[in-house]
C-alpha cells in the first residue's frame, strides 16, 4: 500500500469507516501476528492479543496524524497488549508450549524446538523486543524508536549489543 492510499485510509477510519481500518489492517495483520507470536510464544495468546491491539488502535485512531507512524504506532499498542497478556498469563497455570498447534503455527514452525527461544528470553524485554521488530519485522531503527520510545540511535546500539550477545551465547554453548 502506497503512502497515499495509506493517509486516505486513515482520514476515512477516524471517522469511523471500519473498512477503510480494515485496509489499514491488511497491510500489517501478517507482521502484527509474527511480533505477538514471538513476544508470547502461543498461537491463541498472539491471536488475542493481534485483535485488544485492534480494537484499542481503532478506539484511538482519531488521536494519529501522521500516516507515516501508523506502523510503529500500532506496534506499540501491539507490544502494550502483549505485556498485558503475558502479566495475566503469569498468574495462570498453562499447559505448556509444546502444544502441537504450536509446531504448525507460522513463523514459528522452524523454531520450535526452542533453541531461538533460550537466547531470546536472556535479553531485556526492550532488547528483545528491538531484535524481534528488526528481524522479523523488518522496522528501520527510526520506526522500532518510535514504537519502544528510544532514539534511533540508542537503538541501533542496544540491536548491536543484544545481537553481539547472542551470537557469543550460542558459540559458547556450542
Amino acid at each position: 500500500m502506497t503512502q497515499t492510499e495509506t493517509a486516505a485510509y486513515l482520514k476515512q477510519a477516524q471517522t469511523g469507516n471500519a473498512e477503510a481500518f480494515g485496509k489499514l489492517y491488511a497491510g500489517l495483520g501478517t507482521e502484527l501476528y509474527r511480533f505477538a507470536l514471538w513476544y508470547l510464544k502461543d498461537p491463541h495468546l498472539a491471536q488475542d492479543a493481534v485483535q485488544d491491539a485492534c480494537i484499542k488502535a481503532y478506539r484511538s485512531l482519531r488521536g494519529l496524524r501522521d500516516p507515516k507512524k501508523l506502523k510503529p504506532w500500532f506496534m506499540q499498542i501491539l507490544a502494550n497488549c502483549c505485556k498485558d497478556l503475558q502479566a495475566a498469563r503469569s498468574r495462570l497455570t498453562l499447559v505448556g508450549d509444546d502444544d502441537p498447534a504450536l509446531a504448525n503455527a507460522p513463523y514459528y514452525a522452524d523454531f520450535s524446538d526452542g533453541y531461538v527461544e533460550r537466547y531470546l528470553d536472556r535479553l531485556s524485554e526492550t532488547d528483545r523486543k528491538i531484535v524481534l521488530l528488526s528481524v522479523l519485522g523488518g522496522y528501520r531503527s527510526d520506526e522500532i524508536g518510535r514504537a519502544v520510545g528510544l532514539s534511533a540511535v540508542a537503538v541501533r546500539s542496544r540491536l548491536s549489543r543484544a545481537l553481539h550477545f547472542l551470537r557469543t551465547e550460542m558459540e559458547a554453548d556450542q
